[in-house]
């Protein structure tokens, strides 16, 4: 799916979220297609984990709203939100000594009672679509950092919901294993669900996301395109680096990062940040 919005499965109005002493954010407006894969960018502290917790309905909005498939997030209940979404921190719970399918099953445990039958149904379903079906009866602690992530992705992703929400994926993987869990994030959105992934990359957000959001000390400073959104001085600003654009073999750019520099700041006239909007809509 190109970056053109489907239908909206989920919309941002007004949002204003803070959390403790930690970075706050405030967000005027956003739209999530049915099949979008929206990256979020943006320096340590920006505000992408507090915008996808806000989401995932973790955090109560100061002001503002969020609609998930047209229903006010604020009068779901946990197990309603459970079946819209499917949330993955960064930091979870080590469980080592489960197998992978035992750690899948347990994604199940907000949809309340189910027949033995129809969970394993939905496990095998969950392990097939993320294509570790035959890791099911290995331990966490005997699969790779990539096999592992996989296996967390089919435990979000088992109770079927429509919007999935990604903290740091790709974290402490290699490379070849961060391509093949975009890859897979990748083939979920075609499959109907739409995932926002928050990325420290800017070379996998740029070549795996269809949009992106960017933003620093708790505002949004660009969203489009992600083939179009970034340019050198936006990455100079928001994230302090020299950047080039590559090529990639099947069309399109992909920025990479060459070399620190100075502080700046992307401004507009009265001082505040400015949200760049490049011929997508919000």
């Amino acid at each position: 799916m190109g970056s053109g919005l489907a239908q909206s499965i989920l919309s941002v109005r007004d949002l204003e979220v803070a959390w403790g002493d930690r970075q706050g954010l405030s967000l005027d407006n956003l739209e999530l297609g049915t099949g979008e894969l929206l990256g979020v960018i943006g320096p340590n502290g920006a505000g992408k984990t507090t915008l996808l917790r806000a989401l995932a309905g973790l955090m109560r909005p100061q002001r503002g709203q969020i609609k998930l498939d047209g229903a006010d997030l604020r009068k779901l209940s946990p197990r309603q939100v459970a079946r819209l979404v499917g949330y993955l921190p960064q930091v979870r719970a080590i469980h080592e000594d489960l197998t992978v399918a035992e750690l899948v099953a347990r994604g199940l445990l907000p949809m309340g009672a189910m027949s033995a039958a129809e969970s394993r149904r939905a496990v095998q379903e969950a392990l097939e679509l993320c294509g570790i079906a035959e890791l099911r009866d290995r331990r966490l602690s005997q699969v790779s950092g990539g096999e592992g992530q996989k296996a967390w992705i089919a435990f979000a992703i088992v109770r079927r919901p429509k919007v999935l929400l990604l903290d740091e994926p790709t974290s402490h993987l290699d490379c070849r294993h961060q391509m093949e869990v975009l890859e897979l994030v990748r083939r979920l959105c075609s499959e109907g669900v739409a995932a926002v992934v928050a990325l420290h990359d800017l070379w996998l957000a740029t070549r795996y996301c269809y949009r992106l959001l960017v933003v620093d000390r708790g505002r949004p400073v660009a969203l489009g395109p992600a083939e179009s959104v970034l340019d050198t001085e936006l990455l100079r600003g928001v994230f302090g680096v020299e950047a080039v654009a590559a090529s990639l073999p099947a069309g399109g750019r992909a920025w990479l990062p060459a070399a620190p520099s100075g502080p700046t700041t992307v401004e507009g006239g009265d001082g505040r940040e400015r949200l760049r909007e490049r011929g997508a809509r919000r």
